[in-house]
């Protein structure tokens, strides 16, 4: 072989060299694969992801997400996108819409959404994100932001995937709708992450009866109904004391059906705190229609009976504190 041709076989190689780290799967790069379950049992629908610790993994980098209005409906209606990602609206239809948001770190409402014309919001805040139209009540749509960049969706069987994970440590959690942000904390790992496939997996303790949704955040003025609560109650330790504890009785039955049953906030205690809760709630309220039946009138017994009260819409402020959208 001559020199000429040697040195041009050498400039090749070179040039090669140079290409083959692009061509190739970044060094350390991994994988995490494994099984997610919800009280044992295999659960799809849930985002698995990895918050970085520490490593080469950077910020995760924006999407971008367009979300159409056709046929009174959003679509797609499942989405996951990263933190920071715009997400634009387009209007397909040929009549109003409006977009919206109830949920807790990405609170928003787009207003009247024209035939025709586009909207956009940049979600801002990791977490679950339920769509509104103010308009049609039945259209909905659910986005999930991601507070890393690298996830994965849960398939039929709990399985998950994520690939092409930097060498580094990671934090591992999962949503889903069943689960607070509490239940998704103590269900994480710590893991590593190398070249390779991480096998883990995940069983997460949810207090929320199978087929909840505590994305979905009940629109109710939680903190009226407690007052509506309150002065149901008043009513009734006045009739008590004038003598009608029949009445008495009856009123606090109703303050119980109609502002903690019929206005959504036993449902959403449920729903969001367990059903446990409810059942506190519940026997406090019997505590107190016990008492105005069996109890006569007196400063004693009017201060248990007060003192009665004073636990059950402690209690429900407390819990309520503890819903979705609550300051």
């Amino acid at each position: 072989m001559s020199t000429r041709s040697l040195s041009g076989f050498t400039l090749i190689s070179v040039l090669f060299s140079s290409l083959l780290p692009s061509l190739l799967p970044a060094s350390g790069a991994g994988e995490v694969a494994g099984v997610l379950s919800v009280n044992s049992v295999p659960t799809s629908d849930a985002v698995v992801y990895l918050v970085p610790l520490s490593g080469n993994a950077g910020p995760p980098a924006p999407m971008d997400l367009t979300i159409v209005q056709k046929d009174k409906e959003f679509k797609p209606d499942w989405s996951v996108v990263t933190v920071g990602s715009t997400v634009r609206f387009e209007n397909q239809d040929d009549e109003i819409h409006n977009v919206r948001s109830v949920s807790p770190g990405n609170r928003f409402d787009l207003g009247a959404h024209l035939p025709g014309t586009v909207k956009t919001i940049v979600l801002k805040k990791p977490g679950p994100v339920m769509l509104r139209c103010r308009i049609h009540d039945r259209m909905q749509s659910f986005i999930f932001v991601s507070p890393t960049a690298y996830f994965a969706e849960s398939g039929p069987d709990g399985r998950f995937r994520i690939a092409d994970v930097p060498d580094g440590d990671y934090r591992l959690e999962a949503w889903h709708s069943r689960l607070t942000p509490e239940e998704i904390k103590a269900g994480g790992k710590t893991l590593h992450v190398a070249s390779g496939t991480v096998s883990v997996d995940l069983d997460l303790r949810a207090k929320a009866p199978l087929g909840a949704d505590l994305t979905e955040v009940v629109n109710g003025d939680w903190d009226n109904a407690l007052d509506q609560i309150g002065e149901g109650l008043e009513k009734a330790v006045a009739l008590w004391k004038d003598g009608k504890s029949s009445s008495a009785m009856l009123r606090v039955m109703t303050t119980h059906s109609k502002y903690f049953g019929e206005s959504g906030l036993s449902k959403a205690i449920s729903e969001h705190l367990g059903p446990a809760a409810v059942e506190e709630q519940d026997s406090r309220f019997n505590a107190i229609m016990k008492r105005v039946q069996k109890e006569k009138p007196g400063p004693d017994s009017e201060k248990m009976l007060r003192k009665d009260i004073d636990r059950l819409t402690g209690l429900l402020r407390k819990d309520i504190g503890q819903l979705p959208g609550s300051p």
